[in-house]
């Protein structure tokens, strides 16, 4: 029998602490996998749904950009919730008009804007899109699985732990 600090340590104690261990475990593994999911369809929207919702709803290839460039300086949120909240307002200069609001280096912002850093990669991801049928936002793709709409996290997950559990990931 095992003793730690003067106290014996039955089975029972055991098993309770590996009960507690296992469920820290289980707690933390899915906390992770939840932080790691979250992370990824984050990268995945700042990259795509603008992009996409652009198609979609015929904002300006120069509002696409502007996001584009805002997120080079962490600000792609702001810069999609002022897009899609005043969408008549979307020339280059109304765009620039923005910039001080949202706490962008107006510098940066234009340079990268006015050379259309982001215009081929655009172009490329709505002819993409467009080619295996994408024709509305949300859409999503795991592995070729398409998920069209509006979906909760849920079905996101599901397909995510199916396609780990096919891959023998998980």
């Amino acid at each position: 029998m095992a003793v730690v600090k003067g106290k014996p340590i039955t089975e029972t104690d055991l098993r309770a602490s590996a009960a507690e261990q296992a469920t820290a475990l289980e707690r933390e593994y899915k906390r992770s996998r939840q932080q790691l999911l979250e992370d990824t369809l984050e990268t995945l929207l700042q990259d795509r749904l603008i992009k996409a919702e652009a198609a979609a709803r015929g904002i300006t290839k120069e509002a696409v950009l502007a996001s584009l460039c805002a997120a080079e300086q962490g600000k792609f949120w702001e810069m999609y919730d002022a897009i899609f909240a005043n969408q008549k307002a979307l020339a280059v200069k109304q765009l620039k008009a923005r910039v001080a609001q949202l706490g962008l280096n107006a510098a940066q912002f234009s340079a990268c804007l006015d050379v259309g850093k982001y215009a081929e990669a655009v172009q490329f991801d709505i002819k993409d899109g467009t080619g295996v049928g994408v024709n509305g936002t949300p859409a999503l793709f795991i592995n070729g699985r398409f998920i069209s709409g509006a979906v909760p996290l849920e079905p996101i997950s599901e397909v995510v732990d199916d396609e780990l559990r096919r891959k023998g990931s998980h």
